[in-house]
């Protein structure tokens, strides 16, 4: 319980959350082109663990369309069966990367995506919590109802009333840099590939 306290406030350390946004992107790539290397050629998991990638990508462009931040209170879209879709979509997006690798390969493959699971729960659990404090006075009782009715993190079978779920708005959409975040994915999928079935295997 005392690990699992320095954890959570190590998450909320304000000099590493603020090292975190400042470099996630180019940390990110560099992590990106290195577990590339390791992919193997030879496995249908590049293909399993895109296809699942990109079911989060395509969650994340919805909730994308779904929300005005600070604005107004999200309750359409998937944010009417759970109140964090994008850092759920997010997981599964950056999961299937994970799957790239093959969790079946070796006997310790599997430790990747679980390790990678654990990490992002309390990354979005720490996140979540500081986000429901700035938006509570924001939007008051309003959001007091939403948050009593509508789970955290597992999705419920019953819909938020109120909202629409066959919901797209793209001003949202536009505002949220969504086509961006799109083209960014997409180009890096097809760049994943090329990497891995024609670029690496001729430096091997």
């Amino acid at each position: 319980m005392i690990f699992l306290d320095q954890l959570n406030a190590l998450f909320n350390h304000p000099g590493l959350r603020r090292f975190i946004v400042r470099t996630r992107q180019p940390l990110g790539i560099l992590a990106l082109l290195a577990a590339l290397w390791h992919v193997p050629t030879d496995s249908s998991w590049f293909w399993i663990g895109m296809a699942i990638s990109l079911v989060g990508a395509a969650g994340q462009w919805w909730c994308f369309a779904c929300i005005m931040t600070s604005q107004e209170l999200a309750v359409n879209g998937p944010y009417r069966y759970v109140r964090n879709p994008m850092y759920l979509t997010r997981y599964v997006l950056i999961l299937g990367l994970v799957l790239m690798l093959d969790p079946t390969r070796t006997a310790w493959s599997w430790l990747a995506p679980v390790l990678y699971t654990l990490f992002y729960l309390l990354f979005m659990r720490n996140r979540v919590l500081r986000e429901e404090r700035k938006l509570t006075p924001i939007f008051g009782e309003s959001y007091a109802r939403y948050l009593r009715e509508v789970p955290r993190f597992v999705p419920g079978h019953r819909p938020f009333p109120g909202g629409r779920t066959l919901y797209w708005n793209p001003v949202a959409f536009k505002r949220n840099h969504g086509a961006r975040n799109a083209l960014a994915v997409l180009i890096g999928y097809l760049l994943a590939y090329l990497l891995v079935f024609h670029l690496y295997p001729t430096l091997r």
